[in-house]
């Protein structure tokens, strides 16, 4: 009887036993036991990269050298050298050349005048080749000076892998590649009237013959389906494939994704979960604090410590560190005196995927002279600056307490002797 009994109780403290577990289970799952999947991304698009703005890491990537068509560069160009070279509050009229070249969004009309911001936006927003034409044709009238400036910007920004043949590149001898885009973009979105029209959703206009509804519409669909997204473009083609330009951000990443020859169907949701893979698979990193000693060298056989001259941060996997190097850059020819905080060149350091990161240095003490003694007695000094300002008063006073005295006895010493 007592056999059993106990038996029974086992099995009823059994069953409480896995119940409690299985209650602590269901509340703990997903904060003590979940193990987050490791991030990973894919892409359908023929070309594509995923650029940090700030440093230009490079996050993700798919054939990001290999050259294609310039046709959505050629937009991005034309709008950037005409918001250079045109004041900003600039009225274009327009030829019979750029309004012939039709647009299923924008009309323009031979001869009517438009606004340089209106021109912008239709060319950034509907990618439409008429505004493009008003635009390139307002800073130059001849086609070929015009690629001119095209070219010589892809030069100064060192875009080596582009080149352009005609002012919409729609030619084969245009072309271009995603990593050069990059490059551009992050250069155009530091220019504010570039940017200011890239980050909107709707522009309205003035000029009802460009649109009858009264504004353009960013055709990039991702803007209206992913909350980071701040700023992009899109260009299809008569084939349906889309190119496409986002920027967005999340916790202070500033992130660039540029995607060639997309199918229509995916292009939303690759974009999305490309993004995703970038802001949750990675984070922002402090590389070094400003103040933190960084390295040292000898300047007349005394120790300098070199410190950073401010915060800089980079991007990285969560949870690795991909710093591979680096090296101290000296300014030449230095001597003293030096002073704390004076600029003394940087440190270089390379990550793993080859970005390299200057990180500006700093003298962390003072050396005067070359004689040591002489360094120390000067640093002691420097160091009790309040002292020494007291004893210099106290000084001062005593010298003329002195000046004073021997100017009264010197003064009587001259009255005795003409008195005699």
């Amino acid at each position: 009887m007592k056999g059993a009994l106990g038996l029974r109780f086992s099995k009823i403290s059994l069953a409480i036993f896995i119940l409690i577990f299985s209650i602590i289970l269901s509340v703990n799952t997903f904060n003590v036991w979940a193990v987050e999947p490791e991030p990973s991304v894919s892409s359908s698009a023929e070309f594509a990269i995923i650029i940090d703005i700030d440093k230009g890491q490079v996050l993700f990537e798919k054939q990001a050298d290999k050259q294609f068509s310039a046709l959505l560069l050629s937009k991005l160009m034309t709008a950037l050298i005409s918001i250079e070279k045109l004041p900003p509050n600039s009225n274009v009229t327009v030829s019979a050349n750029a309004a012939a070249a039709q647009h299923h969004e924008v009309t323009l009309e031979s001869g009517n005048i438009y606004k340089l911001d209106e021109l912008l936006a239709a060319n950034l927003l509907a990618m439409s080749d008429n505004s493009a034409t008003a635009l390139f044709e307002a800073v130059e009238s001849n086609p070929e000076e015009f690629v001119k400036l095209m070219n010589s910007k892809v030069t100064s920004l060192s875009m080596n892998s582009t080149k352009f043949d005609t002012p919409l590149g729609r030619d084969e001898d245009s072309y271009t590649t995603v990593r050069d885009m990059s490059n551009l973009m992050i250069n155009a979105l530091n220019t504010q009237p570039f940017r200011d029209i890239f980050c909107s959703t709707i522009r309205f206009i003035n000029t009802l013959s460009m649109n009858p509804r009264g504004y353009v519409r960013n055709t990039n669909e991702v803007l209206f389906n992913y909350e980071w997204a701040k700023g992009g473009c899109l260009l299809s083609t008569d084939e349906g494939l889309i190119s496409s330009i986002i920027y967005a951000n999340r916790n202070d990443m500033n992130l660039l994704q540029i995607t060639i020859n997309s199918s229509v169907e995916s292009y939303i949701e690759e974009s999305i979960s490309m993004f995703d893979y970038c802001f949750f698979g990675f984070e922002k990193t402090l590389l070094v604090a400003k103040g933190e000693v960084l390295d040292a060298t000898v300047i007349s056989n005394e120790s300098l410590p070199l410190i950073a001259a401010n915060d800089v941060f980079y991007i990285s996997p969560k949870g690795k560190n991909i710093i591979k190097s680096n090296e101290l850059l000296l300014i030449e020819n230095v001597s003293t005196p030096i002073e704390e905080g004076s600029y003394m060149g940087s440190i270089k350091y390379t990550l793993t995927d080859g970005t390299t990161i200057s990180v500006s240095v700093q003298a962390g003490s003072n050396i005067y002279s070359s004689s040591a003694a002489l360094n120390d007695i000067l640093e002691a000094l420097n160091s009790n600056k309040d002292i020494v300002t007291l004893i210099m008063i106290i000084s001062s006073f005593i010298a003329i307490i002195i000046i004073s005295n021997s100017w009264h006895f010197f003064s009587k010493k001259i009255s005795r002797k003409q008195i005699k």
